[in-house]
């Protein structure tokens, strides 16, 4: 399964989860079935309020389940 976290700053495991998910610098994806971690940074991070569109920024990469604060 591939869980995706939105982080400011990619410290791997130790990232903590940013307060706003359009907004986040960056995702952090962990492969809980092979322990793998990835990064894939938000293109749509600047963007009119309530204009976000995040999911864009996954170019077409599969995750399984989003985590936010």
């Amino acid at each position: 399964m591939k869980v995706c976290f939105p982080v400011q700053i990619n410290e791997g495991i130790e990232s903590r989860v940013y307060n706003h998910f359009g907004s986040a610098p960056m995702f952090v994806v962990i492969d809980t079935d092979t322990n793998a971690l990835a990064t894939i940074h938000n293109t749509d991070q600047h963007h009119s309020h309530g204009a976000c569109n995040p999911m864009k920024a996954f170019d077409n990469q599969r995750v399984d389940a989003i985590v936010v604060g």
